[in-house]
């Protein structure tokens, strides 16, 4: 069997270097992933036989399907003996495809890089993407990018609208086109060229100025931190601590429940975007003084997200929705390394609303068999009010807990309507021309009775 020699041959024949031309002209056998290059004519001007792949385009479906046939067509020609291989570029997906099928049977050679020409307008380094898998590309404005192989007008539609949900739409970018010409113009109007063909490469500059960025990514926010926090950056910004934010990440948290219930979807991107901003800017305070970063943090939580989702991850079998929740407690015991089941119960932030520090006591205890419903009814010695009350609390939270899995908010809807109920009784007193503090307490009692009704 003979060995695949990839060979880079350029867009143009003066592209063609030295050691592309030797290897040309001692090859036996020679086949180029397209004629449409400068090399082919210039070797038939050499007399040099040659043959193509441009028939396999119209045969395949897709780009994948083209590249299975490439490279089972050179396997099959390496058994003969040795193959020249002509690309423009060893970054083509079909080198990449051959590599992953032989590795042992493919020779690379150096050669021009297609696109290298607009790697000047780059501004420093760049990410390259074959047109083809835009798709699955996620643009960051942060970063140039050069697009390779835009070979129609459709295909340059679809990446332009990928690369404009990171770039402006007015970005100014660089194409390169299949007769060599640069030219300078608006990413949006990428797909209105003249003509395009598989040497067709865009390279579209970094945004560096946060100013003119559309849209941002989870590194933005950190660049932004960054920059906030910087010696000539927000004074304010610059001062706070993590305890000086701690209340804001609390009152955002609230913010986001709020949200979901009055289900405003933009007030919910908005304040989620808040909590997010919280916790960056605690990452950065810790990356600032060697504690950790925000690497770290996203980090342990995925490692986190995997270890206690062995059913997902691994080779556990869960069938309800219950069974997880156990799982989990078992999992979460073991990291902290646990021994007695009070300690779970002291984790529990003290930070928390009471009752829903309460109810996530409460549930532990039943999770760990102690009989809470009998527990929390047991009479206690003689106490003093406090503790009287916090044990009425306490048996109030079970029982409120038993019946609704969410006894904060229900508390806290209770409050509205009891705020609004008050607020249509003491409308009625003031249309009666009086005031509450003149009504007797019968009568206000009727009245709110009848805001009840209302």
């Amino acid at each position: 069997m003979g060995i695949i020699c990839v060979t880079p041959l350029g867009w143009a024949e003066d592209e063609l270097t030295l050691g592309a031309v030797k290897k040309l002209r001692a090859a036996h056998r020679i086949i180029l992933r397209t004629a449409r290059c400068g090399a082919a004519g210039w070797l038939a001007a050499q007399g040099i036989p040659f043959d193509s792949f441009d028939d396999l385009y119209d045969q395949a479906d897709d780009f994948d399907e083209l590249n299975r046939y490439v490279v089972s067509a050179l396997l099959k020609e390496a058994e003969a003996g040795d193959v020249l291989y002509g690309v423009n570029d060893p970054g083509d997906v079909s080198c990449q495809a051959l590599l992953a099928a032989a590795p042992e049977r493919v020779e690379l050679s150096a050669g021009v890089v297609e696109g290298s020409a607009l790697g000047a307008f780059a501004g420093g380094g760049y990410v390259q993407v074959n047109a083809a898998d835009c798709g699955e590309f996620r643009p960051d404005a942060s970063q140039a990018t050069l697009v390779r192989e835009i070979d129609g007008a459709i295909l340059a539609g679809e990446v332009k609208l990928r690369l404009m949900e990171a770039y402006p739409e007015e970005w100014e970018i660089v194409v390169l086109t299949a007769e060599g010409r640069l030219l300078r113009l608006p990413l949006c109007e990428l797909d209105r060229l003249a003509s395009y063909d598989h040497r067709t490469c865009a390279m579209v500059p970094a945004v560096n100025d946060f100013t003119r960025k559309e849209r941002f990514t989870f590194d933005d926010l950190n660049r932004v931190m960054r920059r906030l926090r910087a010696f000539d950056g927000c004074p304010w910004d610059r001062e706070q601590t993590h305890a000086s934010l701690r209340n804001y990440l609390i009152e955002e948290a609230y913010e986001v429940a709020d949200a979901v219930d009055s289900g405003d979807m933009d007030a919910l991107c908005e304040e989620l975007g808040d909590v997010l901003l919280e916790a960056v800017f605690h990452a950065e305070i810790a990356r600032e003084h060697g504690e950790f970063d925000m690497a770290d943090v996203t980090t342990a939580i995925c490692r986190k997200m995997i270890g206690r989702h062995p059913h997902v991850f691994g080779g556990a079998r869960v069938e309800r929705a219950e069974d997880t929740l156990d799982l989990w407690e078992q999992i979460k015991m073991r990291e902290k390394a646990l021994d007695l089941k009070a300690q779970a119960l002291e984790k529990i932030a003290r930070s928390l609303p009471a009752l829903m520090r309460a109810g996530k006591a409460l549930r532990k205890a039943e999770t760990f068999g102690l009989p809470v419903d009998e527990a929390v009814e047991t009479p206690a010695a003689s106490k003093d009010a406090e503790e009287r009350a916090g044990d009425e609390l306490l048996r109030a939270a079970w029982r409120a807990q038993r019946g609704c899995p969410e006894p904060e908010l229900a508390l806290s809807k209770a409050v509205d309507r009891f705020t609004a109920r008050f607020a249509r009784m003491e409308k009625a007193v003031l249309a009666s021309g009086r005031a509450l503090e003149t009504l007797p307490k019968d009568e206000l009692l009727l009245l709110w009775r009848e805001a009840e009704q209302t």
